[in-house]
């Protein structure tokens, strides 16, 4: 073989393994897409399908336990534009990780609370995880809080359970370790208060926000945008709550 074949016979090769390459590439771009399209649509027809916003935005448990029996709530946030249900699964962290409110696999999970709070929602300490994905949806936007500025805008988030709708104001928003202080649970209505303390002493900002009489806060938790060996970690302090029912 001369050198002129060899040569054209590599530049064929190289060209094949170029075409397969970029092949395998706009492969998985399209599959990433499309996952993302899916779990935004699942999350939209969730909501759609138990609330009702006429005159006013409802919740509708007995909806969302037809669908899913682990439905526990739904969690809002205007500042981050977010409304998402809540599930769990008891002794289970991992069920809900790839699994949309339907239980069909989803890239981007849903917002699920720590498994081993036996109370779910109405535990001193309650731990909710959401993914950070890179489209902007579930837990991503919380980033947004490590601006001052963002928070001072609108720090408070909402969560409607069977039977009320509960407002919690942001306290503390900082990065740990996946041990952290921040997953200890099993806390009192009266520890919580101490607990309440530690967690705001972290915040990368004074938020101003009296924990004295914490009695319950809610920990928001995704990965760190950044470096994911970390977690984001927004907590709240429950202000107010109000019958729905």
């Amino acid at each position: 073989m001369n050198k002129e074949k060899r040569r054209k016979k590599i530049a064929t090769i190289v060209l094949i393994l170029s075409s397969i390459a970029v092949a395998i590439s706009l492969f998985f771009i399209i599959k990433t897409v499309w996952e993302y399209w899916s779990a935004s649509k699942a999350n939209t027809e969730a909501v759609e399908s138990i609330t009702t916003d006429d005159n006013t935005f409802k919740y509708d448990h007995e909806a969302a336990l037809k669908i899913n029996p682990d439905a526990k709530g739904l969690y809002v946030n205007y500042a981050t534009n977010s409304k998402l249900p809540i599930v769990q699964k008891l002794n289970d962290n991992y069920y809900y990780l790839h699994r949309d409110f339907y239980q069909n696999y989803s890239r981007a999970g849903s917002l699920f609370i720590d498994g081993n709070i036996t109370e779910g929602l109405d535990a001193p300490h309650v731990i909710i995880y959401g993914h950070h994905m890179g489209d902007g949806s579930m837990f991503s936007d919380n980033d947004k809080y490590k601006d001052e500025e963002f928070y001072k805008k609108d720090n408070s988030f909402y969560i409607y359970t069977p039977d009320s709708l509960r407002e919690y104001k942001i306290f503390a928003v900082y990065n740990t370790s996946p041990r952290g202080e921040a997953y200890k649970i099993g806390q009192t209505q009266t520890t919580i208060k101490d607990f309440a303390a530690k967690w705001k002493a972290n915040s990368i900002y004074d938020t101003g926000v009296d924990v004295s009489n914490a009695m319950q806060v809610v920990t928001l938790s995704s990965c760190e945008a950044r470096d994911y060996s970390k977690r984001l970690v927004v907590q709240g302090v429950l202000t107010k709550e109000t019958p729905t029912n």
